[in-house]
């Protein structure tokens, strides 16, 4: 750069790129064979198999959270046995 710059005199320069290093790497091609569709496929299915697993268990999570508040507060409005509630009943026991 600083011969670029003509900062230092021509021949310090030459000498300066003269004593740089140059240090190469070789990278070589991955030995791994690539993976077949089978490999593919089982990977798929066992994503698939971990999300659901997930979804059950959070909706379970849900379900016992709901369970809990509806205990603790018998009496909300939020579960349909409030006492003051006007709500439209889509049930078919009347």
């Amino acid at each position: 750069m600083l011969a670029s710059l003509q900062l230092l005199p021509a021949s310090l320069a030459s000498a300066l790129l003269q004593q740089r290093q140059v240090v190469e790497f070789i990278t070589l091609p991955n030995p791994e064979p690539e993976r077949g569709i089978l490999a593919v496929i089982l990977d798929s299915f066992v994503m698939v198999g971990v999300f659901l697993g997930a979804t059950v268990v959070v909706g379970i999570g849900i379900g016992v959270l709901r369970l809990w508040l509806l205990r603790r507060y018998p009496d909300n409005r939020f579960n349909g046995r409030g006492k003051d509630l006007s709500r439209l009943d889509l049930s078919w026991r009347r």
